[in-house]
């Protein structure tokens, strides 16, 4: 278990992730399968929900990081580390205080390569707003290497009902389509890298 201002379990932590990164590396020693080669790999999908609601600090995802990236790295000098992801939704446009506070902590210290931004709206929302700040945010504080990148991006069909039980307007197939390539040729050329689709299958879902 990782305790999330770490304390007595970091070199548990730090042969953990070793170990994890020699397994799917591919460079054909000690693989689980060489067809099999991870090269990204997230500290904590969501800080939010999985670190900062239940007790960590800014200090201690700093720490978590810092030793993620350099194990990860040691392990194999190509792997890339992503942030973990800033969440979006129709109530919250702008980056949080505790992503701010990362960025800002580190000030151009290169232990990540990737920021995430997790991007769910209504189909005639289909623009990150919130993009361009983190660019900026980031450009700020010496990463302006570092790439933005949409590793859950969506927008619902139907009626389904939010992440707080209530329902959410109807929206159909065709205005999510039509969102959906909105959403790629806007935001890829406005200081998006990289934007995955959340399913693909068919779900009505939406968090």
């Amino acid at each position: 278990m990782i305790n999330y201002n770490f304390g007595l379990e970091e070199e548990y932590f730090r042969k953990f992730v070793r170990a994890v990164v020699e397994r799917y590396n591919g460079d054909g020693i000690n693989d689980f399968d060489p067809n099999i080669r991870v090269k990204y790999w997230q500290a904590s999908n969501e800080p939010l929900i999985e670190w900062f609601n239940r007790g960590g600090t800014v200090d201690g995802y700093v720490k978590f990081l810092r030793l993620l990236s350099k194990e990860v790295r040691s392990a194999d000098s190509e792997a890339k580390i992503i942030l973990g992801a800033e969440i979006t939704d129709r109530n919250q446009k702008k980056l949080t205080k505790n992503t701010k506070a990362i960025i800002s902590k580190l000030n151009g210290e290169k232990v990540f390569d990737i920021v995430d931004i997790h991007y769910w709206d209504a189909a005639d929302k289909w623009k990150m707003e919130i993009a361009s700040e983190m660019r900026s945010y980031l450009d700020k504080h010496g990463y302006t290497d570092v790439e933005i990148w949409s590793t859950e991006h969506g927008t619902y069909t139907n009626r389904p009902n939010d992440r707080h039980g209530r329902p959410l307007p109807f929206q159909s197939e065709k205005q999510q389509a039509v969102s959906l390539t909105k959403r790629y040729v806007y935001n890829l050329a406005h200081d998006v890298d990289k934007i995955f689709w959340n399913n693909l299958i068919e779900w009505s879902g939406m968090g």
